[in-house]
């Protein structure tokens, strides 16, 4: 469309068996989408790329396409409602190695929406994973994630990477970058905020993704104002035992001031827990005033074990649509989720608002 960005567009591109075009060690940051391969292309191999998306698919292959082939690529795509990979008309397509993640529920569109168990046993990607890169930065796109690295497999006639590295024989890198992470599994105790361990709320979710952890981990959060929605997905290692704590330092939630004061649809959230597990929120006050929306925070898919206690809620006031509720969760599958010794002020006509199998709702 006239209002789309694109890192490649390709229709009409046809190549030869034999002499097939290459696309490899590319690295695509763009809003919509990364490689479009709109139809009758033939002959493409599409290999080695880096691929980040805000808004839409990483790849996009539509119809009339033939003789594709996408492997050691890194697809990845910010989207809460689109898939990574969408494939409207599979003839033609076929691609494996390759990292799939988008914070929507489903990775990949693939003859419909697809779990990312369910894209593998059509055949395709059988040594693809799931697993978000943690790209340090959205221009350079080096990956972070430690369980990304060496999981790529050698391509006969591509040597080196995107810088002229020269590329593992054996076990290369999936993306344009060969990338060495580094950093270990968090546990123990860290600070989030100006001279803690980690400045931003962001860079500590990023830490808690790229590298796991292998024991309890509390992030205590010093005095201060966060102006900083975050959407935190699955942590790996998280369990009963290994449980992930964000709390304020002091232990008084008027010292911690979490707020998003963007009044917008597409972030709707101060905290989004995106399938996240074992997860404590305590003594914090999440602020969110926005006229037209004012969730504060919400959950998605499946979130075992979350416990929101003794937190203070701020909202707008007079809001009396689903958009203003505190802690909001739609279609959540949430076991042993705990609310208690929370304040609720303000803030619409709901307080908590669960809407699951199990539906029940709880109206201030």
């Amino acid at each position: 469309g006239p209002d789309m960005s694109y890192g490649m567009y390709l229709t009409y591109c046809q190549a030869a068996s034999g002499s097939e075009a290459a696309i490899f060690n590319n690295l695509i940051s763009v809003e919509d989408y990364g490689i479009y391969m709109y139809q009758y292309n033939t002959y493409q191999n599409v290999y080695y790329n880096s691929v980040n998306v805000l808004d839409n698919y990483a790849l996009y292959y539509y119809a009339n396409n033939d003789q594709f082939d996408s492997k050691n690529n890194i697809f990845y795509s910010a989207s809460s409602t689109s898939p990574a990979l969408y494939v409207y008309n599979s003839t033609g397509f076929t691609g494996n190695y390759n990292d799939l993640f988008s914070n929507y529920t489903y990775p990949v569109y693939y003859a419909g929406n697809q779990t990312f168990a369910e894209y593998q046993a059509t055949g395709n990607g059988a040594n693809s994973v799931n697993l978000e890169p943690v790209y340090n930065t959205d221009s350079t796109l080096v990956p972070m994630r430690l369980a990304l690295d060496d999981l790529g497999t050698p391509i006969t006639g591509i040597t080196d990477d995107i810088n002229g590295t020269t590329r593992s024989e054996t076990a290369p890198d999936m993306g344009a970058i060969e990338f060495t992470p580094s950093g270990s599994a968090l546990s123990g105790t860290y600070t989030i905020g100006t001279g803690g361990d980690y400045t931003t709320f962001q860079s500590a979710r990023d830490a808690l993704v790229a590298n796991a952890v292998s024991g309890p981990v509390v992030f205590n959060i010093l005095a201060g104002t966060y102006d900083e929605p975050l959407l935190l997905n699955e942590v790996v290692g998280a369990s009963a035992a290994n449980t992930v704590t964000f709390q304020s330092f002091d232990a008084n939630a008027d010292s911690v001031i979490w707020e998003n004061t963007a009044n917008s649809s597409t972030n709707n959230y101060v905290l989004k827990l995106n399938g996240t597990d074992h997860i404590t929120l305590k003594n914090i006050t999440f602020k969110r005033l926005g006229t037209s929306y004012s969730q504060k925070v919400v959950l998605y898919g499946v979130t075992n074990s979350v416990t929101i206690e003794n937190n203070t809620f701020l909202g707008y006031q007079g809001g009396n649509s689903l958009n203003h509720v505190s802690v909001y969760g739609s279609g959540a599958d949430a076991e042993s989720l705990k609310i208690k010794n929370n304040t609720f002020k303000d803030g619409g006509y709901y307080a908590i608002y669960l809407d699951s199998d199990n539906t029940s709702s709880s109206p201030t």
